[in-house]
């Protein structure tokens, strides 16, 4: 009587296919997880940057650096 196909060592093969299946599947949910508070975190910081001045002013006269001298 034939088994159609059917065979132990193919079923012990199919479940050793699914075990690797679902390891390769949790191993690459660990290496995707995400640290939330970390990510809110950083994003309140853009935010903010956003929030803050558009544009940084740049200064029109030269820099007065007798105080280097004072300290020499």
């Amino acid at each position: 009587m034939a088994m159609s196909g059917f065979s132990p060592i193919g079923a012990i093969s199919s479940v050793q296919d699914a075990i690797s299946i679902a390891q390769t599947i949790r191993s690459a949910m660990v290496s995707v997880s995400v640290n939330f508070a970390t990510w809110g975190k950083s994003v309140d910081d853009q935010q903010q940057l956003l929030a803050g001045k558009s544009f940084k002013s740049i200064p029109t006269q030269a820099a007065n650096l007798a105080f280097v001298q004072d300290v020499k």
